[in-house]
């Protein structure tokens, strides 16, 4: 999936797509704020990352 197709996805199925084919990368907590770090893999066998803040 391209960043290109993941943005075309509703809200919902981002978040879905995320949890479901997304590899969790880390944990980051500043101040009183919380991001969950995921990545998904392109189809050219790179990829990039969506961050969640909490």
């Amino acid at each position: 999936m391209t960043l290109y197709e993941y943005k075309m996805l509703s809200e919902d199925e981002q978040y879905d797509t995320v949890f479901s084919k997304g590899k969790f990368l880390d944990i980051v907590i500043e101040g009183n704020s919380k991001f969950v770090l995921y990545a998904l893999e392109r189809t050219s066998k790179t990829s990039y990352s969506t961050i969640f803040h909490l």
